[in-house]
């Protein structure tokens, strides 16, 4: 594992940016499913006027061409498919970074301290929550968590 001799305070770093990264990814990958699935129900189709060429000096004209984009199609579907085989690529290092930080957490010598890092960044909860949970405070909890950030 790439995290194991890094400090508890970067790691928990690392987790949010992770977690906001994959959202990104996330939301990337929902806007180009609706792209393509927008190309495949309707009658998708592109136009683009073209020359006819040159008789000497003279233009022959031009012509609307009208079809389907099937080379862009294509990109459009290997891109998604790139970009959802990343996205759990990103899933895997988030669970890895999540054992470490388990870890890490374990070896914290506060109880109480142990216990609002585990329930504020392994299982994500938000102060609010996990003010009804302990019943400490939103203002203790982050007095605690940058107390401890700090050393």
């Amino acid at each position: 594992m790439e995290y194991k001799d890094e400090s508890l305070k970067y790691l928990m770093g690392q987790l949010n940016d992770l977690k906001a990264e994959i959202e990104e990814k996330e939301i990337k990958i929902q806007e180009l499913q609706k792209e393509i699935e927008k190309m495949n129900k309707s009658n998708y189709l592109e136009s683009d006027s073209v020359s006819c060429g040159k008789k000497g000096k003279k233009s022959l004209g031009r012509v609307r061409i009208t079809g389907f984009p099937y080379p862009y199609y294509e990109q459009k579907k290997i891109l998604l498919e790139k970009r959802i085989c990343n996205l759990a690529d990103r899933q895997q290092k988030l669970l890895e970074l999540i054992l470490v930080i388990e870890e890490k957490i374990e070896t914290v010598s506060d109880s109480r301290v142990r216990r609002i890092l585990s329930l504020r960044y392994v299982e994500g909860l938000k102060l609010k929550e996990i003010e009804e949970r302990t019943g400490y405070t939103k203002g203790r909890i982050s007095q605690l968590i940058d107390k401890f950030l700090k050393d």
